[in-house]
């Protein structure tokens, strides 16, 4: 993620990377010092079908990090073969129990076990990746109703926060030109609704946009 610089229209061109790793770690000690402070420890299932070897690695670090903040995790790791009917019966018992209080799908499935059903069969509050079709709405109408975003967008606009501060309650953000490369439903859409929240102008691109150089020369902001 990179931000433009803001000097003078000379150095403009020159970016900037902003390192999440310090940010994170200070969300990190927040949460874990706010999960302390709960009288029982949450409770989070992640669900694995298959052995992406992205997906492993991706499963690995999300357990690592919810135990880091006293989050007590439950891993199901199933087999490539599994039905759909099956993992959405997994699902639904994860959805009943009050054992647990967050429920992650971890993505891409196999090709045998269709999206859109396990996501709807999500509850969403306990979505913890905010995918479900009820908090992508909340999401996307500002709802005033509670509901849970998507952590990596979410993150994202955190992090850019802290390079443009609010003003009492008005977003660092606004006015800014952001380029958002990549439209996925995990990262990219949510994240262009989340900005544009923050009263951000948000250019989408990806692999078919054309002159990307160009769109991207005269953002304040890239992700």
């Amino acid at each position: 993620m990179k931000s433009s610089n803001s000097g003078d229209s000379t150095e403009k061109s020159m970016g900037r990377v902003i390192d999440g790793k310090a940010i994170a770690a200070r969300i990190r000690d927040s949460v874990a010092r706010s999960t302390a402070e709960l009288p029982s420890k949450p409770r989070l299932a992640i669900v694995q079908v298959g052995d992406n070897e992205a997906s492993a690695i991706y499963v690995r670090h999300k357990l690592e990090a919810a135990r880091d903040v006293g989050i007590e995790t439950v891993f199901a790791h199933l087999d490539t073969s599994t039905t759909l009917d099956s993992l959405l019966g997994l699902i639904d018992g994860f959805n009943r129990s009050d054992a647990f209080n967050g429920v992650l799908v971890q993505l891409p499935l196999p090709e045998q076990v269709q999206l859109e059903p396990v996501i709807e069969a999500l509850d969403p509050l306990k979505d913890v990746d905010g995918l479900h079709p009820l908090n992508v709405g909340r999401l996307t109408v500002r709802s005033s109703r509670a509901y849970l975003h998507p952590c990596t967008p979410w993150g994202i606009v955190h992090t850019l926060d802290t390079v443009f501060p609010k003003d009492g309650k008005t977003s660092g953000l606004r006015g800014k030109h952001v380029v958002v490369i990549g439209q996925s439903y995990i990262v990219g859409r949510p994240l262009s609704v989340m900005l544009q929240n923050e009263g951000a102008t948000v250019t989408m691109c990806d692999r078919f946009t054309r002159d990307l150089a160009q769109v991207v020369r005269g953002c304040d902001v890239l992700v």
